[in-house]
């Protein structure tokens, strides 16, 4: 551990600070016009073949050892003030505040290159040092290093391990004319200025002659650098390129798929239109993601737009989102080139990511927004919040009671108006819209999304809600510098007399998350902090399990709980009330609820109230219908029915009626779907023509969605029904049979004189345990039909 955290906890702290400026040099010999030069680039004929370092300290900093450590050489004491603004998470919006740094200087007589060989004594006692030093290199773009210091016990400095460093890159170096030089610095990610850059790269290829909508393969450009596996785009239409041939050449062509068939690689990625182009048309090499991590995403981009690879802790965003959007990856087509800034923005709101740049660690942090994140600390005020600094802000405009995105693309070259896009994802907070709480709906509505997906997009507007459904507040105060025990980025709990509970105590169970540490230099070392609550139903108070409740009202259909809870990364028990809920799904091969992906050791309690209606698809009854040029018959078999809950091996209890958990009073039902009734017996074709004879369509079985009768000729089957079969002279067909009532198997086809009917669907099934224990409280036979189940 270096003296610097050694001494922290010093009660009566000296501080002082050091910069440390990096400048290449030349050593040894050194001509410029004819004559000896001084020793830097701008002033040597020769080739740079060192770095020199400079250093200052303020200027009522301690006596200090001039030669000492790794960074030796004099430590000039000539720092007027620094003015530190570091990087602001801003949640809800992806990438952070950049940092800045701003330090003025007093200049002195002085030479900064006093051993070069054109630095005489006449030239040492002319000018000053900072207007030398910036006559003689091009400071822009430099490394700085902003070193903090205190004075050890019995008045020691440790040079080379006592301080904590803060990189930043040099962007402006100015004179004010009275003796006072100002250097400006950039953290290390905001001299990628991301505008400057574009994703995909743009590129100037083109087709050579005109093409028809069928073509597949054409010349392109001599300058184009095209490969197979390649997706392109040409005016509107996408293309996959399955071969090359001669490319760089005056004959490159280029090979496609079928025109206007589906773009895939692994996965569907868009659909397009074929159309005809023109010689001369632009072909743009598209990016794609095809189960691509998100991790491994921003890498590329990042990279590509110029952040060293060494400022991408990949590891720690591995870590990260495995966590927080485990199995969450991408698949899109960047179809054209956009600035960077828009690119990494857009994939970090559409996954509700923070960025941000660390100078300490000299790290690009990403942080996944979850309220289910645990807090590392409790933060008191008195001890690691100064007294009486704190400060509380609402923050009106971060508020929503419900979250909208709409998204899913098919054609990702039509047009970004909403008729372009087929899907949208809306989560609201009941309790929050209530007189109680706020009276009435307060939403956000996200930017249309070509990236997501149904659980990635459910995932997103529940996430907001959960986060920033009540009042998000923000907290600022003061802290010392031996009490700065957590950094930007980190979830802490707030213990002070501001914020109090229902019987006035201070209320320690508030959770936020740390937005900026701001350090001021002009009073030794204080730090002003802001941060933003985590105000939710989620309770991750220290010591506690973590728990939350949700409520879920109307039409739910095909719900999985964890992602309605925000899709926990941690063990967690969690309550769901289904209030006055028509709980449903559109197939009988999708449960209408699943518990989710929960991490092991979580338990689900669901409490139904008001009435609650949960079913699942009912069974299609079978059906008979003409064959092909009017021969024979097709045939459809009737559909067991659907599934209600499948526990997928998490513990969960279910409450139908009577007293429940946190006051409630369970009140709902929960029926299996019935199964399809069986088509009747039917003839292929009756004598002495080929004329088919229909048998009778088969009833649709119970369930919320109810299972489809099919038109048999004269009838169409419904739940419980089913239909009529046909008679023809002396050859007559079955009856349909009914479908299944609730929790009922479908009732075999009238076989008639054919004797081909079908049996009926099967009973669909109300709770499926799959390895859970699965406890059911106030059930009755008529709220709870649980058809072939596993639930008891």
């Amino acid at each position: 551990m270096s003296s610097f955290e050694t001494t922290k906890s010093q009660f009566v702290q000296d501080h002082f600070e050091i910069i440390a400026i990096d400048l290449p040099a030349v050593t040894g010999t050194c001509t410029f016009e004819g004559g000896s030069g001084y020793g830097t680039p701008r002033t040597c004929d020769q080739a740079t073949n060192a770095t020199a370092t400079y250093k200052f300290t303020n200027d009522d900093a301690p006596l200090l050892p001039h030669n000492t450590g790794a960074e030796a050489g004099g430590i000039f004491r000539c720092i007027k003030s620094i003015s530190e603004t570091p990087t602001k998470i801003k949640p809800g919006k992806g990438l952070a505040a950049r940092g800045t740094l701003s330090i003025k200087f007093t200049d002195f007589l002085g030479d900064p290159n006093p051993d070069a060989p054109g630095v005489t004594d006449d030239v040492k006692a002319q000018g000053t040092f900072f207007g030398k030093l910036a006559a003689r290199n091009n400071l822009v773009n430099a490394e700085l290093r902003l070193r903090l210091y205190r004075v050890e016990f019995g008045g020691g400095v440790d040079i080379p391990n006592g301080d904590e460093k803060r990189t930043y890159i040099i962007s402006s170096i100015t004179n004010d004319g009275r003796g006072v030089w100002t250097i400006k610095a950039k953290d290390q990610l905001s001299v990628v200025n991301f505008d400057d850059y574009e994703w995909p790269p743009a590129n100037d290829y083109s087709i050579k002659n005109d093409i028809t909508n069928s073509v597949t393969t054409f010349a392109v450009s001599t300058t184009s650098i095209i490969a197979a596996g390649n997706i392109i785009r040409i005016g509107e239409e996408l293309m996959k390129v399955s071969s090359v041939a001669n490319i760089g050449t005056a004959s490159a062509t280029i090979t496609v798929g079928t025109r206007g068939n589906d773009i895939s690689k692994t996965n569907f990625l868009s659909k397009t239109t074929k159309d005809e182009h023109d010689a001369g048309d632009e072909i743009f090499i598209c990016d794609y993601n095809d189960d691509e991590r998100i991790d491994a995403f921003l890498k590329r981009v990042l990279i590509a737009a110029g952040v060293p690879t060494g400022l991408i802790p990949i590891a720690d965003w591995i870590i990260e989102l495995d966590q927080w959007l485990a199995g969450i990856t991408l698949n899109t087509i960047w179809t054209e080139a956009d600035d960077v800034t828009k690119v990494v923005s857009s994939v970090l709101n559409d996954f509700l990511l923070d960025m941000w740049f660390d100078p300490v660690d000299e790290e690009v942090k990403l942080s996944a927004i979850n309220v289910w994140k645990s807090s590392s600390r409790v933060l008191t005020e008195g001890v690691e919040i100064d007294f009486k600094s704190i400060k509380v802000v609402p923050v009106e405009e971060l508020r929503a009671s419900r979250a909208v995105v709409v998204y899913n693309k098919p054609n990702l070259t039509a047009s970004d108006d909403l008729p372009s896009f087929t899907r949208v994802s809306i989560f609201t907070d009941p309790t929050l819209e209530t007189a109680d709480e706020y009276g009435k709906p307060k939403a956000k509505t996200f930017q249309f999304s070509h990236a997501l997906t149904k659980v990635s997009a459910d995932v997103l507007v529940q996430r907001y809600v959960s986060r920033f459904g009540q009042m998000p507040l923000k907290y600022k105060w003061k802290t010392q510098e031996r009490n700065l025990v957590y950094k930007t980025g980190d979830i802490v709990n707030i213990n002070s007399d501001e914020k109090q509970g229902y019987d006035g105590l201070p209320d320690a169970s508030i959770r936020a998350q740390i937005l900026a540490i701001k350090p001021s230099y002009s009073k030794g070392r204080e730090y002003a902090v802001e941060a933003l609550t985590f105000e939710s139903a989620i309770d991750t108070t220290p010591g506690a399990p973590p728990s939350g409740s949700f409520t879920l009202i109307g039409n739910i259909i095909e719900a999985n709980l964890f992602v309605q809870a925000g899709a926990p990364g941690i063990a967690v028990d969690v309550t769901f009330i289904l209030d006055a809920a028509t709980v449903s799904s559109t197939s009988v091969d999708i449960a209408s609820i699943v518990a989710g992906a929960f991490v092991a050791g979580s338990t689900i309690t669901i409490i139904m109230i008001n009435g609650t209606d949960w079913q699942g698809k009912g069974g299609r009854g079978g059906s008979t219908s003409d064959g092909y040029s009017g021969l024979g018959v097709n045939v459809v078999e009737s559909e067991y029915g659907g599934l209600c809950y499948d526990a997928q091996g998490v513990t969960t209890d279910i409450y139908f009626s009577g007293a429940a958990p946190d006051a409630h009073t369970a009140d709902g039902y929960l029926r299996a779907p019935g199964g399809g009734g069986g088509y009747g017996g039917y003839w292929e074709s009756i004598p002495p023509k080929a004329k088919p004879l229909h048998g009778g369509a088969g009833g649709g079985g119970c369930g919320i969605n109810v299972g489809v009768g099919f038109v048999d000729g004269d009838t169409i089957g419904n739940g419980g029904a089913g239909g009529t079969g046909k008679t023809n002279g002396s050859f007559t067909s079955g009856d349909g049979g009914a479908g299944g009532d609730w929790g009922q198997a479908g009732q075999s086809g009238d076989p008639g004189t054919a004797g081909n009917q079908d049996p009926g669907g099967a009973a669909g099934r109300g709770i499926i345990k799959n390895g859970a224990t699965v406890t059911i409280y106030g059930d009755t036979p008529t709220r709870f039909i649980n058809g072939t189940g596993d639930t008891i």
